[in-house]
């Protein structure tokens, strides 16, 4: 089966529903999560406390698909899975931590670029059609 990166631009900060299953559906195949890092404030500073047992690396970015600066990154647990998905996509625009990337081992599935409102996958052309069909509109990068 053949993977490319493919990105749709339509999905909408209030698209809630559209982030959910794409992040459902990616999690599943996960290791990690990371997000770029946009301030170190006093929510930064509570997402260490609280996760610091998940936290596997933060520091400059080595290669992501959107970054910007520096990055932390976190065992994809149950904790972790249930905090972000207690957090609607509109949220990650104006928090501490956003761009939420998916890794399967060291490979990048999944990417957000949180204020642009772009979803990056890694697919088949059949995964790709099926979403498609769902109402996305990814298209290969």
């Amino acid at each position: 089966m053949s993977l490319d990166y493919y990105i749709d631009s339509s999905i909408q900060t209030s698209d809630n529903d559209m982030w959910m299953l794409l992040f459902d559906l990616y999690i599943k195949k996960s290791k990690y999560v990371e997000f770029n890092v946009r301030s170190i404030n006093t929510e930064f500073k509570k997402i260490l406390s609280q996760f610091n047992n998940d936290i596997v690396t933060m520091g400059e970015i080595k290669s992501r698909i959107h970054s910007g600066g520096n990055s932390i990154r976190f065992e994809s647990s149950n904790e972790i899975i249930a905090f972000i998905k207690s957090k609607e996509f509109s949220f990650w625009n104006k928090f501490c931590i956003a761009d939420l990337s998916i890794y399967r081992d060291d490979k990048e599935i999944f990417a957000s670029n949180s204020h642009e409102s772009l979803i990056y996958i890694l697919a088949s052309p059949e995964e790709v059609q099926a979403l498609n069909q769902k109402g996305f509109h990814f298209k290969k990068q």
